[in-house]
């Protein structure tokens, strides 16, 4: 109700605000084509930011096309999910959650449901 009053900013406005209007809209539209994590590295923040702003859940009228969530994920193929149990060890530089996801293209969160689930 704040927002919509203008007694609260948002988007840009917000004092706490991390990105523009231009920036959200080159996160919307993604013209260089780069993943989310690719995304997130580049822009410094965390791949769930960068998902949150192409789901409309945040900067929601910061312009740009928002996406639409995927109702089913592809699951990930079992060779893949095994290579990525075989490699994680955690607190091992490089072959953690963060260097595994960079490696294989999924978030951290992704890298670590596979690790955790039952085999």
């Amino acid at each position: 109700h704040a927002v919509k009053t203008d007694l609260q900013p948002s988007g840009e406005d917000c004092s706490n605000a991390k990105f523009t209007n231009e920036q959200v809209i080159y996160i919307r539209e993604n013209p260089d084509g780069l993943n989310t994590y690719q995304l997130a590295e580049k822009l410094g923040v965390r791949d769930c930011t960068i998902s949150a702003i192409q789901l409309g859940k945040i900067y929601k009228n910061a312009g740009g096309k928002i996406r639409q969530a995927k109702p089913q994920v592809p699951r990930i193929p079992d060779e893949i999910r095994a290579k990525i149990r075989v490699r994680y060890k955690k607190g091992v530089r490089g072959c953690g959650s963060h260097a595994l996801a960079k490696e294989f293209g999924y978030s951290q969160t992704t890298i670590l449901k596979i690790v955790n689930e039952k085999k």
